[in-house]
Order: structure tokens, then sequence, then C-alpha cells
């Protein structure tokens, strides 16, 4: 019997007419379109994190406003919109740029607020025109006019120009629509002067906004929400974000997943040969558990990863290709990487490093209260805000005084909500600490080393991966190590290895203690890496050859092998792992200067020879010593090596 065809998965597309004209697959929210859209407030506000269909819903509110329910039939929606129609004014942040350099050479924060507010007027006066309002154009003209042969400020041209706007107010019931509010303001996060350059054209813009008279319907929408932006907007623009009556009015609810994805469950769980159960899980584990509200009681799965993760399903049923669960998001690009906004707030390395293991914070609401835009407070709201934290149990704590007066907190116990973000968060958070310890990453040009150590790894070959490894050591400037603990160097490890595997993270343990690093190949192999650090040099000794080796028993015995049985202890090594590797890392050198290796049917323990170890030595008082290298003769190392290449 033929399977059910199934529809098309809206991946790359969120204009509400587009996906009904190519009869694409959708989650229908007209129910909760129809709750937002009747009932008061009529000015809200909503921010979400990136990919949970802010611009979708945008593109509904204006299609129902603009042409009533025609676009809507089959829906929940359809035959309970009595409604006329209204002019709609949308604006995107996203298409409203300023240029720093638009008035010379060197950058300006007025050249930037100069160019923002002309791009803004520019845009809206395309609103206007699409929504049936061609006057705006006379508008504009008349404002440019006014300063015919002068050199006028745009801030001048725009109050002229939004006060003959608001005629068009005054005679129709608006209905303005903003989406990616925040996108100007996300872009400069670290550079106050830019930053205020864009809220001065926000303020005009929004003094605007609250003045105009009965407006059918105000609805903005963005990522990240702002304390100074709230003021700017004015009281009556209700903030909905954390409020439970709202929080499926984005994404997928388990419910919506079960039964509207119910086709694509079906022929997922043929072709991974697995119960309709047991695929539920597995998307819960990987693609779930977000949750926004307050009370933390709805969860939510990301429309985008949902129908990434079913996307091969479309492809020719003789390719039978397998849906893969793994990290779907590609956020490097984003003006809302983790990377990109934790080096513009002051970060919290304890509360990062819980996260990294897999534990959950418990933060009161002052905690994640909207983001101050000239403070460092930012990283608790700014991971909530963008999805790597989620809620996941409301806390109520009641305080009483002496003299009888008592409130109730709100706590929030809060953790990354599923395995697609956890890898997402580790990734930029490694590259971020990284950064910051001047840990420089594999490049594109380095495709030679990635090559080289990817073999290693996946063959099996321990020494060449040692080897590499110790190249890209040997790349660290001196003055970085003098920081350099354990985790810094896991930290190096996994920044490296995430540009050669698709899946790579610490291993997180009950007690959350620190965990080693455990590598995904491509051939499905998983390979645990700990780090002890030792200052080697003291176990090395002259052989009776009159050469310098390292005592291998002495190292193994006292580091390697309580390293390994520790692995094995946290079932990283025996269940998690094919292959255990604890490296023993010199804090002089550092470099790798012995292993050892536990896979299913063997163990080893290895030492590097000396004379593979990038360093010199020398005999003091009888005893072996490093002779310092400094950062200098790594270069002059460097050019030397160029010139023989050459």
């Amino acid at each position: 019997m033929a399977q059910e065809a199934l529809r098309p998965l809206p991946i790359g597309l969120s204009e509400w007419r587009d996906l009904r004209t190519q009869s694409m697959f959708l989650v229908d929210k007209t129910k909760q379109l129809l709750r937002l859209t009747k009932g008061a407030p009529n000015k809200m506000f909503l921010a979400r994190p990136p990919r949970m269909g802010k611009t979708t819903l945008v593109s509904m509110l204006e299609d129902l406003f603009a042409n009533g329910e025609r676009n809507f039939a089959g829906t929940a929606l359809y035959g309970h919109w009595t409604e006329p129609t209204y002019p709609v004014i949308r604006l995107d942040f996203k298409d409203i740029t300023g240029d720093p350099y638009a008035y010379g050479s060197a950058p300006s924060a007025y050249a930037y607020a100069e160019s923002l507010q002309e791009s803004l007027r520019h845009a809206l006066v395309a609103a206007f025109c699409h929504a049936g309002c061609p006057e705006a154009q006379e508008f504009e003209r008349a404002a440019c006019a006014l300063w015919d042969g002068q050199q006028p400020s745009q801030f001048s041209i725009f109050d002229y120009f939004i006060k003959e706007l608001a005629q068009i107010a005054a005679q129709q019931r608006l209905v303005i629509l903003i989406d990616n509010w925040d996108y100007p303001l996300t872009q400069h996060l670290g550079n106050s002067a830019l930053l205020r350059a864009v809220l001065k054209v926000l303020d005009t813009f929004y003094r605007w906004l609250q003045a105009l008279k009965s407006p059918r319907f105000i609805f903005v929408t963005g990522v990240l929400g702002y304390r100074e932006a709230s003021t700017i907007m004015g009281p009556d623009i209700q903030n909905i974000s954390k409020r439970p009556y709202w929080a499926d009015l984005l994404g997928a609810t388990p419910e919506e997943l079960t039964t509207s994805y119910a086709p694509y469950l079906e022929r997922a769980a043929q072709r991974l040969q697995c119960s309709k159960d047991e695929l539920l899980a597995q998307l819960q584990r990987y693609y779930g558990g977000l949750c926004c509200d307050q009370d933390a009681k709805v969860q939510l799965y990301s429309p985008y990863s949902l129908n990434r993760f079913f996307a091969p399903l479309l492809a020719p049923t003789a390719s039978a290709a397998v849906p893969q669960f793994r990290c779907l998001r590609q956020d490097d690009a984003s003006p809302y990487s983790l990377h990109r906004l934790l080096s513009c707030c002051q970060v919290d390395l304890q509360r990062l490093q819980t996260l990294r293991d897999g534990a959950d914070l418990t933060l009161t609401a002052h905690e994640l209260k909207e983001i101050r835009e000239f403070s460092q407070e930012l990283m608790m709201p700014l991971l909530a805000e963008t999805g790597y934290l989620s809620f996941k149990e409301a806390i109520l704590k009641k305080h009483t005084l002496s003299n009888g007066f008592s409130w109730q907190e709100l706590s929030l116990r809060c953790g990354l909500p599923n395995q697609e973000m956890a890898t997402a968060f580790n990734a930029e958070v490694a590259a971020y600490l990284c950064d910051q310890l001047n840990v420089p990453a594999l490049s594109a040009n380095e495709a030679r080393l990635k090559t080289a150590l990817r073999q290693a790894i996946a063959q099996g070959d321990i020494a060449q991966s040692c080897a590499r490894l110790n190249d890209l050591l040997y790349g660290i400037a001196y003055s970085a190590f003098s920081y350099f603990s354990r985790d810094h160097y896991l930290l190096a490890l996994e920044l490296w290895l995430r540009a050669i595997f698709p899946e790579v993270g610490a291993q997180a343990n009950d007690d959350h203690r620190s965990a080693p690093l455990v590598v995904k190949t491509e051939q499905g192999q998983s390979i645990a890496f700990e780090v002890t650090l030792v200052d080697c040099i003291r176990y090395a000794h002259i052989d009776p050859h009159g050469a310098i080796a390292f005592d291998c028993q002495q190292l193994d015995e006292r580091f390697l092998l309580p390293t390994q049985q520790q692995m094995l202890s946290a079932e990283i090594a025996s269940e998690i792992a094919v292959t255990g590797i604890a490296l023993l890392i010199d804090t002089r050198l550092h470099q790798i200067v012995a292993w050892r290796s536990t896979t299913q049917t063997a163990e080893s323990c290895t030492v590097v020879p000396i004379s593979d170890l990038r360093c010199h030595f020398e005999l003091k008082d009888g005893k072996v010593d490093i002779v310092t290298t400094t950062d200098a003769d790594k270069e002059s190392s460097a050019e030397q090596s160029t010139r023989t290449e050459g």
C-alpha cells in the first residue's frame, strides 16, 4: 500500500501567503492568533528565541488584518473573523540599517544615527504605500523640501515627516507590526556610543507610536527585551513574553508534535526502525524542553529544528534518507551568536561551567529581569532570551520580616533545554573562552593538519593524534599558559576537535563533576579524552645509553593509571566511549608527554620520546632540566621552518 505523501516542510520560508500557496506543512496556531487579536490589550510586545516562528506570526497578522480570513481556509480561525480590513504598517528592523561611515572615513555615532533615521524614514514610506496610503511619499518630499539647499539633520526631517504621517493615523485605524525590533541594538552590544545612537532613533519613533490615536493593533517582536526599550515603548505596550497564557503562541507543544506531525513521526519511525514512543523520547531529548513562561509549565519544540530533522523524509523513496539526531542550529553568522553576545557582557565563568557540566541553576526573577542596555548584568538574561536557558521549575519562597511584613519571591530553576542546545552552548562557550585565553582556532587554511588529525583519531592512531595535538599546543603563546588549568587544556582540545568532528563535548556526570571530553567520529566511534597536568621533568632520567628519557612506569602508576580508573568509575570509557585516552601534559613543556589508552579489548601506556618534543634539555647537578623557550624562539623556529619548506 502506497504511503501518504508528506507535505513540504517550510525550511527557509516564513511568509504566510507563500506557505499557503505552496501548500506547506504548518502547525495550526490560528486559534491562538484569534485570542491575540480579539482581547485586550491591543498593544503587545513578545520576545522569543531565534527560529521560533516570530516572522511567520507577524506575516499571519499582516494577512489577517489586511485581507481578512480569505487566506485562512481550513484553519481553526476560519469562520470566526468578522472584522473589516485595516491599513497594515509592517516594519522589519533587519532591513533598517545605519552606516557609521556615512559622513567620512572615520566612524561616527552621529553618522550612524543620521543614516539609521533616514533608513527608517524610507521604510515607513514604503510600508505606508504598501498599505494603500501613497500620500506618505508626498509627506516625505515636503519634509525634504523644507530644507532645500541646506544640510538639515535627518532628525529634523524625520520629526516633520512623522508629524505629517499622524494625519493618516487620525483618519484610519492602523495596525502596526514590528519584527526584529532589537536587531540594530544587538549588532552594537559592545559599542555604547552606537547603542545610544540606536536608542535615540528608537526613542523618536516610539514617541510617535505612543501618540497615535486609537490604533487597532500594535505588535512588536524580537529576540531580546531591554529595559530601556520598555521605557521607550511606553506603558501601553504590554510585555507578554513570560506570561503563561501566551506560552504556546509560538513553537510546537508535545501535543502538537504528536498530532500535527503524526505522518512525519510514522515515516521517521519506519526509517529509523524504532517505535513511535522511542522516537518521541529521542525528539524530546534532542529538541524539546524549551520553556519560556514564568510558571515553567508549557514545554516547546523549535519548529526550525523539527522541520530540519524531518526534512530527509521528503527525499525520493529510492534514497530512503534517514533523519539524524544532531545539532541543527547554525548560529555562527547570527547577531545572536552566544560567542558574540558573551564578549559584550561580564561573564560568570562558574555559572557557565555549571551549565557545561549539565547541572541546573536556580535564579531569582530579578536575575532574569529585562536586559539593561548599558550595564554588565547581561549574561543570564541573554542565555534565557536566546533559548540557551529553559525554565524547568517555578519556586515561590515566602519572606517575613520581624515587623510581620511578608512577601513572596519568585525563583526559577533553569538549565539547558535539550541536547541540541547543549551542543551549541558548549561550542559557543568553548570558542569564547579560547578567545579569552588566546587559543588559536583551526582555520580553513590548516586543511592538512585537520585532515591528519581526523585520520589519526578515526584510525585509532593515538601516537599521531598526540603528535598533531602537540603541534597545536605549540602554537599557543607561552604567556597564555600562565592561566591554564586542566579545564583550559580540555577547552583548547574541544575547540580544535569541533572544527573536525560533528559531535564534541563534555559528557555530564550524575554528580555534575567536571567530565572528560567525548568525541564522536563519522564512523560512529566514541573517544573520551581526559587530561592530567604534571611537572614531568621531575620523572626524567639518563638511560643506560646516556640519553634523556622519561620514567614510563612512574608516570603511569602515579598519574595515568589513577586518571584511567577515574574515567572508568565515571563510566566514560567502559560504556559511553569505545576508547578512553588519558593524556599527561607537562606543566612547563605544555605538551603531551605520555598517554594511557583503554579500549574494550586492550589497554596500554606510552611515553612520547624526548626527541619528539619541541624543547631542549640540559643536565643541572646531575638532574634533567628544561631549557626555557620563549615566544620569540617559537617565532624564529617557525620562520626557519618556513624557509626550509620553501
